[in-house]
Order: structure tokens, then C-alpha cells, then sequence
């Protein structure tokens, strides 16, 4: 008789099928957007036909769209029954503080799929930036995240983790970040920390916020990354691609062995537009092509086990 596994969650027992060599690898993937496509339309016939296999997806809800009636009509939506998510949602903030859309929000969780895909939810990414913009503050952020994770946990759906998701500036230059790193911690509200930084790296990038979930016993995350090429020479791109899979796949905290997941910024949204053609990651050169395929094979994980 075959052995099965179960292991203990947050929400309970969850069985794991037959046992089998422990998986270690991260979920990889990326954020895609090449306009005049839509962020769908730029996975499926720009990013996904040249680069895989890929476990994971970024996408992102805008502060227009609110949250989505249902998980089926969310950016999301695309990734259901393939791959993990990574899914920003960022409702106007000071009306998400009064409680007016708790409801939405349920309604939304009681929509997700149980498909055995493990979503991760991103309440307001890179806040620490926008309250150097002063578009809310850090305690409006606080606030908010907490009434967020807790409703998002009362909904106790299996593999449905709160990602808060901060720029690499506030651990590199917190006057960038609006703060220190500490100041934004709350006990009990997040699930995975991630993080968005570019142009480095691996160590120079992420080791401060390895050392900082480390503190504080959680998993982290990348959540977006990636490089301007040098049409003179592609391959320090390709390298840094290379060296940061290999940084996420043997760097662990919060008891989870390597970064929860991965995903490269193919996208050239926010970069100055005289270098918008060589920010695409991994999408700017072949070179850097063949570094993310030979990254997604090495280190593929079947999302199906990552359950923290």
C-alpha cells in the first residue's frame, strides 16, 4: 500500500498525495505587459511562447477597477487551473478603511477557484513609494493591510496567502522608502514578504529583506525584478538573470528553504522611454531568453506543493 502525506496548515490538514523527493525549487514567472496588449493577451502571445515553463503570474488590479466581483473577472483569472498568482488589489484605500467594501471583499474570497493553485494577495503594492508620494500614508497602509489580512484570513481559504509587496528602497535608502523597515512590521497580518527591485545583484538586492523576513519568521518573496540591457553586451543581463533564480532557489527564511517565488518584470511600464526597449525582462534579447528558460527548468516546482 502506498504511502500518502498530509501536511498541517493554517486551515488545516491537506493532503499531499504519495510521497516523493521533497520539492525545493520556487515558483517562477513574471509580470508581462507589451503594449498595445493587454497584460493577458502579452503572456500568451508575447512572454509565454519564448520562455518556460513557468509556474507563476504577476497581475495586477488598479485602484479604478477595485476589487473584482469575482475571481473570474480578475486579471487573474488567466492563471486558474495552470499556475500560481500573484494579484494585486488596491480599492481606494481611505474608502476600503471604512469598512464600506468588507463585503466586496468576502465576496470576492468566497469566488476563488479550488483548483490547488496557491494564490498570493497583494493589498496595495509598493506602498512604501506612494507614501513617499504622498498618496496615503503609512498608517492609513497600516491600517488598511490590517482590515485586509484579517478578512482574507476569517475567509480561511487553502493556499490564499496576504503578499504585502514594498520597493528595495526602504531597506537600501528609507528616506526613499518613507521609513524604516520596522515600521511597517504587524504581528499577525502577513503571510509572505516580497519585495520590487531592480539593477543589482542578487545579494545587493534582496539581502537586506532575506535578513529582515528572517527576523521575523516569514517567508519572502520576489515579487518583481529585472534589468536594462546593454545592447553591448547582452549577456551581463542574461548572467544577472541567472544568478538571482539561482539566489532565490537557495535562499530561505520563515522555515520555507528558498524564495516562495520569483517573477521578472517583462514590462517596460515606468522605465525612462529611451531605455523602455532594453527593460523588458526577460524579453529584451535572446540571450536573456535562453537565461530565464534554463532558470524556469532548473528550478520547476510543481505549484501544486508549495503550502506554507
Amino acid at each position: 500500500m502506498p504511502l500518502t502525506v498530509s501536511q498541517m496548515t493554517r486551515t488545516g490538514w491537506r493532503d499531499l498525495g504519495a510521497s516523493g523527493p521533497a520539492p525545493t525549487s520556487l515558483l517562477m514567472g513574471a509580470a508581462s505587459f507589451h503594449a498595445p496588449l493587454s497584460s493577458q493577451q502579452s503572456w500568451t502571445q508575447v512572454l509565454e511562447p519564448q520562455v518556460g515553463p513557468m509556474t507563476v503570474r504577476r497581475s495586477y488590479q488598479s485602484e479604478a477597477q477595485g476589487i473584482p466581483s469575482s475571481w473570474a473577472a480578475s486579471e487573474a483569472a488567466l492563471d486558474v487551473g495552470v499556475r500560481a498568482a500573484v494579484l494585486s488589489l488596491r480599492p481606494p484605500i481611505a474608502t476600503f478603511q471604512t469598512g464600506s467594501l468588507d463585503a466586496a471583499l468576502r465576496a470576492f474570497l468566497a469566488s476563488v477557484p479550488d483548483d490547488g493553485f496557491p494564490k498570493f494577495l497583494v493589498p496595495w503594492h509598493e506602498a512604501d513609494s506612494k507614501v513617499r508620494r504622498g498618496e496615503y500614508t503609512r498608517a492609513q497602509w497600516m491600517s488598511a493591510a490590517r482590515r485586509f489580512g484579517d478578512i482574507v484570513h476569517d475567509a480561511a481559504i487553502p493556499n490564499l496567502y496576504v503578499t504585502p509587496c514594498m520597493t528595495g528602497w526602504l531597506w537600501h535608502d528609507p528616506a526613499q522608502g518613507a521609513g524604516q523597515p520596522e515600521q511597517w512590521w504587524q504581528d499577525g497580518v502577513y503571510d509572505v514578504w516580497s519585495v520590487d527591485y531592480y539593477n543589482d545583484a542578487p545579494a545587493a538586492m534582496f539581502g537586506p529583506v532575506v535578513q529582515y523576513a528572517r527576523d521575523h519568521q516569514i517567508p519572502w518573496a520576489v515579487a518583481e525584478t529585472g534589468w536594462i540591457d546593454d545592447f553591448d553586451a547582452p549577456a551581463v543581463k542574461a548572467q544577472r538573470i541567472a544568478d538571482t533564480a539561482a539566489y532565490c532557489a537557495t535562499t530561505g527564511s520563515g522555515g520555507f528553504p528558498t524564495a516562495v517565488f520569483q517573477t521578472w518584470f517583462d514590462s517596460d511600464v515606468g522605465f525612462d522611454p529611451s531605455v523602455s526597449a532594453l527593460a523588458f525582462t526577460p524579453t529584451s534579447s535572446a540571450a536573456s531568453i535562453a537565461a530565464a528558460n534554463v532558470a524556469c527548468q532548473t528550478y520547476y516546482r510543481d505549484p501544486r506543493t508549495v503550502i506554507l
